[in-house]
């Protein structure tokens, strides 16, 4: 089974801010439907969630809510950790962050979401 990271950035609670949770509830239903074939894992950049907080506590919220309830593996985003995290997984889906560009060293896959679509 292949495994796949999905990252959601911050920057989506700006630049997506009405699209965000529909956009996140569609790529959710995607995964699940193909739960047998990858396994999908979520981290969030930035890793500290009291930053999420600040920049819009209440579409944060929603969006934790959703990734929960969906029981979604949780990676934590560490910087120190994403070389390791790049050797795991066998491809990136989401938002920007630093784990791009391990990906890219790995030789490994990298899809950018467009989330305002």
């Amino acid at each position: 089974m292949k495994k796949m990271i999905f990252c959601l950035g911050v920057n989506e609670l700006v630049e997506q801010k009405d699209r965000i949770a529909k956009a996140l509830s569609e790529r959710i239903g995607v995964f699940a439907e193909n739960k047998e074939n990858v396994e999908v894992a979520v981290t969030y950049f930035p890793g500290d969630l009291s930053q999420w907080r600040r920049v819009d506590p209440e579409l944060s919220e929603k969006l934790f809510a959703m990734v929960d309830g969906d029981a979604l593996k949780i990676e934590p985003f560490e910087t120190s950790k994403t070389d390791a995290i790049a050797a795991e997984y066998d491809a990136y889906y989401g938002s920007p962050s630093p784990l791009v560009s391990d990906f890219v060293m790995h030789k490994k896959p990298v899809m950018m979401a467009d989330f305002g679509r």
